[in-house]
């Protein structure tokens, strides 16, 4: 069965499950089917309508640049990361950000961490719950919250070209699961570092969708390049549009490394994020005269560093970091007219005595 047959990364396997990287794909093949495999693990569609702006293989393995995991590209200066929540394991990412929105993927990775090259989150062994000791999926959730904003908010980052020390701005915590909103919201509003740590809930807005920045925003509230922000029992969170976001990260990693706006990961053998950035590809849809690249996964496929990384760049926005096409609208005012009293014209007559 294995005659004739070539590997790229031959540690890409679960030596729990697999004998080797051979076995791995001829599973993801039975797995995903023959369409898929071309186009994601061959890198050879076998239809030409296969979609040009789905975030591929060698967009992410020409992305890589030889800066060390942990330190921050020159010129940079911007540190935001985000926390995606599996009943599992916390996925996590650390994006620096610089002009134009240029980005870079200091570190990725889970909690608790699995001690292997290559896993997906169905074949997880450490659980957040064997590690904890808790029983609960809440309280083992938040504990695990804890030990990752712990390990990312107190940590300082080194730049490459000075002697800058840089330290994370903003966390923005995924609460869209119901079983765990109520946790992530709680760990939020108790947590020690203030606002620096954020809910937020990514929307699928499609063609036929209202953007969310069609609602008038409450008083207090703040209005994004497609994301804004919403309060609930005096908790704020971050609402943000998944397919614009998305599309704007495909588009980064797909410019030269080289380009100031391009999106860099740094050194090291990336095959299992790999997966998880080319895991869903867009389709294009107009509807109410709006043109939407809309994202779907692909069957069998772990998306969460995507979420994690297209997070952080909502957390960069949330922040400040500004660009073309990424801009932050001005928020919307109320016109408020004074009216202007009637001139009263007033003639003063001489009286006599």
């Amino acid at each position: 069965m294995d005659a004739g047959c070539q590997v790229s990364w031959e540690s890409c396997y679960d030596p729990e499950r697999e004998q080797s990287a051979i076995q791995h794909a001829y599973n993801a093949f039975i797995d995903d089917g023959p369409d898929v495999f071309a186009s994601e693990y061959q890198n050879q569609p076998l239809r030409q309508e296969a979609q040009t702006n789905a975030i591929t293989s060698e967009d992410v393995r020409s992305n890589v640049v030889e800066v060390a995991r942990w330190v921050v590209p020159g010129q940079l200066d911007t540190l935001t990361a985000f926390i995606d929540v599996q009943e599992k394991a916390l996925y996590w990412a650390v994006v620096a950000w610089g002009h134009q929105f240029r980005g870079h993927l200091v570190a990725y990775g889970t909690w608790p961490e699995q001690n292997r090259s290559y896993f997906t989150l169905r074949d997880i062994r450490r659980t957040m719950q064997t590690v904890t000791k808790l029983s609960s999926l809440e309280a083992a959730t938040n504990q695990a919250l804890a030990e990752v904003a712990a390990m990312l908010l107190d940590r300082e980052f080194a730049r490459e070209t000075d002697d800058a020390v840089l330290r994370i701005s903003q966390v923005m915590v995924d609460a869209n699961w119901a079983q765990t909103q109520g946790v992530v919201r709680d760990f939020a509003r108790r947590s020690t570092y203030g606002p620096r740590v954020l809910p937020s809930h990514g929307r699928f807005v499609g063609a036929s969708g209202s953007t969310l920045s069609d609602k008038r925003p409450d008083r207090g509230e703040r209005v994004g390049s497609n994301w804004r922000t919403s309060t609930i029992q005096k908790q704020r969170h971050v609402l943000y549009d998944t397919n614009a976001w998305k599309t704007l990260i495909a588009a980064r990693l797909k410019l030269p490394a080289a380009d100031p706006q391009a999106f860099t990961i740094h050194a090291g053998d990336h095959a299992m994020l790999l997966e998880h950035l080319a895991a869903e590809y867009p389709v294009r849809t107009e509807a109410r005269g709006r043109v939407v690249d809309e994202w779907r996964t692909l069957p069998g496929r772990d998306n969460h560093w995507l979420d994690c990384v297209v997070g952080a760049a909502v957390a960069a926005s949330y922040a400040g970091v500004t660009a073309v096409g990424v801009d932050t609208p001005r928020n919307h005012r109320r016109k408020v007219t004074i009216p202007t009293a009637p001139v009263r014209k007033i003639e003063l007559r001489r009286m006599g005595a």
